[in-house]
């Protein structure tokens, strides 16, 4: 990977963004709106809080806050990003109680002990891996004592997650994370109970729909296309 090459800066796909992403993922038979929505019906069945105070790391264009009150009704919603073209399209969505702030790349703006609960989906890819512990100690500082992380991340045992990557315009140079890499890297940065599950593991097309709800029952299975690594502090 270059060393020049430390965030994946999204601004010059802010504003197609959903246009693009939704082309490399046709062959899921959904939408990426599909898959932001189906983040947060997975925490809110992972998790007991329902009034959480909620970082969303990596926000992107905003498109996970269209849903967060939804699921988490009583809860506090912040989205932060380096890309400050993303946030200006996130902001204009004007999604009620949502707070979105770019963020520098090294200091989160916020106090220790801020949130209870904060997700990083398919972000640490596009993070040059040696800033990630660093990143990490700056999300474990936010995070309230017992706070939950959770790194979502795609799957790169799976062929067909590979081909979505290697196709996907801003992913072409990311690196994916394998899950003993996360797993360990969750443990140097001082999380507890570290536990991962895997996710999605059939297309959404008519003819796989029945047979979703399964997918429950093959969390171990390491085979997902995504997978989710859930941490304490």
């Amino acid at each position: 990977m270059s060393q020049e090459r430390k965030f994946d800066n999204f601004d010059e796909f802010a504003r197609n963004y959903r246009t693009i992403h939704n082309e490399s993922i046709k062959i899921s038979g959904e939408d990426s709106d599909y898959f932001a929505e189906f983040k947060l019906k997975w925490l809110n069945e992972n998790t007991k809080e329902r009034e959480i105070k909620f970082l969303d790391f990596g926000c992107g264009d905003g498109t996970l806050a269209r849903w967060f009150f939804e699921y988490f009704p009583n809860s506090s919603y912040d989205g932060v990003d380096i890309s400050q073209e993303s946030i200006n399209v996130a902001k204009e969505r004007r999604i009620s109680k949502a707070n979105f702030l770019t963020f520098d790349g090294h200091v989160l703006p916020y106090d220790d002990n801020t949130f209870d609960s904060c997700l990083a989906a398919c972000v640490f890819h596009h993070i040059e891996h040696q800033l990630h512990p660093q990143i990490l100690d700056e999300i474990r500082r936010v995070l309230k004592p017992g706070g939950r992380f959770y790194l979502w991340e795609h799957n790169p045992h799976n062929p067909v997650t590979r081909k979505v990557v290697a196709e996907c315009e801003f992913d072409k140079d990311c690196v994916l994370l394998k899950p003993k890499y996360s797993r360990n890297l969750l443990n140097g940065a001082s999380f507890s109970k570290v536990e991962n599950k895997y996710v999605i593991f059939m297309p959404r097309s008519k003819a796989f729909k029945p047979f979703v709800p399964m997918e429950k029952f093959l969390t171990s299975v390491p085979i997902g296309a995504q997978y989710v690594m859930t941490a304490t502090k």
